[in-house]
């Protein structure tokens, strides 16, 4: 989970800021209703999709830049001199 939750932490730069702050909220607002009310995180797990989508977005940013780099098969790409 620990991987994910970074993941999902770097994720709020690379998301429009609506989104990033919807997804603060709602987690946060969550969390905060089970740890009131009932002391379990169980009723926090079905939000953990906006970790995961937050955390699809770093990896996809992440790809892209490696991507446009040139950096393939862990190998700088060296442009054919014609």
């Amino acid at each position: 989970m620990i991987p994910l939750y970074l993941l999902g932490l770097v994720g709020l730069f690379f998301v429009p800021r609506a989104f990033a702050v919807l997804a603060v909220l709602l987690l946060a607002y969550q969390t905060a209703v089970a740890m009131i009310f009932v002391g379990v995180t169980r009723y926090r797990v079905p939000w953990d999709f906006l970790l995961c989508a937050l955390a699809a977005a770093t990896v996809l940013e992440v790809a892209r830049r490696v991507r446009e780099s040139g950096f393939v098969g862990g190998a700088r790409e060296v442009p054919s001199e014609r």
